[in-house]
Order: C-alpha cells, then sequence, then structure tokens
C-alpha cells in the first residue's frame, strides 16, 4: 500500500492505493531481451492482481500473449493463477484495450476488461522499448486501475517496424 502526497508540476495529489512491485534478480541480457508483459490491476482493498505473459510478436492477434505466472490477491490471501487467456488491441505498439481471463488454483475465474487512459513508450533498458498503458480495469461492476507495460527488444521491433535499405528509392531530401 502506497500512501502520501505526490507532487507534480507544482500541483499536490494524493495518494492511497495498492500496487505492486515487480522485480526479477535472475540474469537478462539487456541487447536482446524476450518480449514480455508485466499487467497489473487494484481494485480497492481486497482484490488486486499481477500477470507476466510472454509475447508472441509474429503470432495472430489473440494468440500472441502466453500467461508465464500471475496471481490473485483477494482478501488478504495470494492465490496461484493455473490458467489465464489474453487478447489485447493495440494502436501500433501501445496498448490500447485487454481482456483478461483469469482462473487461479481455487478454481475461480476472474473476466476483466480494461482499457488505456494513457500511454507511452520508456527505454527501460539500452536496447528495449516498454510501451506502457495506465489502465481503467473492470470486474464485476468494481472499477480498478493498473499498468499494462510490454517489453520489447529493439532488434524484434526494428525487424517488424524498421525500414529496410531495399526499401528507398535511393532519394534524399534535406530542408
Amino acid at each position: 500500500r502506497v500512501r502520501g502526497t505526490v507532487k507534480i508540476r507544482g500541483r499536490a495529489y494524493k495518494v492511497d492505493c495498492i500496487e505492486r512491485m515487480d522485480h526479477s534478480w535472475g540474469h537478462r541480457n539487456p541487447v536482446v531481451m524476450n518480449a514480455q508483459d508485466s499487467i497489473s490491476a487494484s481494485f480497492g482493498d481486497n482484490l488486486a492482481l499481477h500477470v507476466i505473459g510472454l509475447l508472441d510478436l509474429d503470432a495472430p492477434v489473440g494468440q500472441e500473449q502466453r500467461l508465464a505466472h500471475a496471481y490473485i490477491l483477494e482478501d488478504g490471501q495470494v492465490h496461484g493463477v493455473r490458467d489465464g487467456q489474453l487478447r489485447t488491441t493495440r494502436l501500433g505498439n501501445v496498448v490500447t484495450a485487454m481482456d483478461m481471463q483469469l482462473t487461479d488454483v481455487r478454481g475461480k475465474t476472474f473476466d476483466i476488461h480494461g482499457y488505456s487512459e494513457v500511454g507511452a513508450p520508456w527505454n527501460a533498458y539500452v536496447s528495449t522499448v516498454t510501451y506502457t498503458s495506465m489502465m481503467r480495469w473492470f470486474y464485476q461492476g468494481r472499477t480498478g486501475h493498473g499498468c499494462v507495460m510490454e517489453t520489447m527488444g529493439l532488434p524484434a521491433l526494428s525487424k517488424r517496424r524498421g525500414r529496410r535499405s531495399t526499401e528507398h528509392s535511393g532519394t534524399f531530401f534535406t530542408g
């Protein structure tokens, strides 16, 4: 739980929220990182979740994300997620909407829908871009907040979005 005040551009905002911190102590190659999701949603004091997903940028829409691990924090108890499906809508690389169906180890299923309120890229590592979307989530009439962070390596992004020299006409224009 985070409580306090944050001051942004001279304006003070009160903060009282539950959020998660994701930190892996494992080795990472910052040049060739696998594409992945880090997703959070909080619906108040008694319900929050955290999801790590693997991205396959070459797979068809609806099949590009695979659950790596996740948990549901409900009424102070943590329950691992045993199955999850994610369906994401993007504008370019930024997530604009997401549907999640998560089933925890108790067999309880959570159908959650969310849309982005704002999003932008962030260079978290030397050769990755993390497209971050601040989300408004909906679950059984409840409204929650959180984020989706999709980290993609520059080599993979260049392969999909970059221009190849054979695509240029050979003409250059300068100011």
